[in-house]
C-alpha cells in the first residue's frame, strides 16, 4: 500500500485549485458566447453585437408590444371620442399627445441620468 507524503496532499490540492479555475473559465466563455461577444467594454459596441445579444431581443420585444399597444390606442383616441359624443375630441386628442411625448422625454432622461 502507498503512503502519501505531505507534498502529495498539497500537489493534489492544487490540482483541484486548478480544476475550479479550469471550470469557471470555461463557464465564462459559455456566458460570454450566450450574451454575444467577449468584449469587455459594454459602453459601445455594433448593432451586430447588439443583435447577437439576449438583452437587445427582450428590449426590442417589450418595446414593440408596449409601445405598439399605446400608439394604437391614441391613434383610435378621436374615435373613440366620436363614439362617447364628446363635442372637442381634437383638444382632447392632442393634449393626449403632447402628455405621450413628454412621457416619453422624462422616461429617457431618467434612464439616461437616474440608471447611472
Amino acid at each position: 500500500m502507498k503512503t502519501m507524503a505531505a507534498g502529495d496532499d498539497d500537489e493534489v490540492a492544487v490540482m483541484k485549485v486548478l480544476e475550479e479555475e479550469e471550470t469557471a473559465g470555461e463557464e465564462t466563455i459559455v456566458m460570454q458566447q450566450l450574451h454575444g461577444g467577449d468584449h469587455d467594454d459594454d459602453d459601445e459596441f455594433s448593432l451586430m453585437r447588439a443583435v447577437r445579444k439576449l438583452d437587445f431581443w427582450l428590449l426590442f420585444f417589450s418595446f414593440l408590444i408596449g409601445a405598439g399597444t399605446a400608439v394604437t390606442a391614441q391613434n383610435n383616441l378621436g374615435q373613440l371620442g366620436e363614439a362617447q359624443s364628446l363635442t372637442n375630441v381634437t383638444v382632447y386628442v392632442s393634449l393626449i399627445g403632447t402628455m405621450s411625448s413628454l412621457g416619453r422625454l422624462g422616461g429617457g432622461v431618467v434612464s439616461d441620468y437616474g440608471v447611472r
